[in-house]
């Protein structure tokens, strides 16, 4: 009977180390609380390196957008209800989110033309009106 539990001890230390390791490695993945505790209200869109956004769960009541800047990959979190955030999050839900097409979101709309500003007068040409004679 002794060499019974002998057997059975170390397999039965062997499954609760398994199941310790993988309940760790599954709840690394899942974050058990809110990223975020501070948020700003806007950031300028070129230097966001990549974005992450994390619909309400069970664990957080708040949708959270989590951007990584360029200065030394820092994540900063932006607040969702801002306008920038609602941009965001309508952005990445046209693109269906994919991460391939995820600098199109971070990036400002293309401009499709240079305006040019109104001149005030036109070169070579007079400037006098055409109503008056001399």
């Amino acid at each position: 009977m002794k060499a019974r539990l002998q057997i059975t001890a170390p397999i039965t230390t062997f499954f609760l180390l398994q199941h310790l390791f993988v309940s760790e490695v599954e709840t690394a993945a899942l974050p058990l609380r809110c990223q975020c505790f501070h948020f700003v209200d806007r950031l300028h869109p070129k230097i966001i390196k990549s974005f992450q956004i994390l619909p309400k769960s069970t664990h957080c009541s708040r949708t959270e957008i989590i951007l990584t800047i360029h200065q030394d990959n820092k994540e900063v979190c932006l607040q969702p209800e801002e306008e920038q955030g609602k941009k965001l999050q309508n952005c990445w839900e046209s693109i269906r989110h994919d991460p391939n097409r995820m600098s199109q979101c971070t990036q400002g709309k293309p401009k499709k033309g240079r305006k040019q500003s109104k001149k005030r007068g036109r070169k070579g040409r007079n400037t006098q009106s055409k109503h008056r004679q001399p």
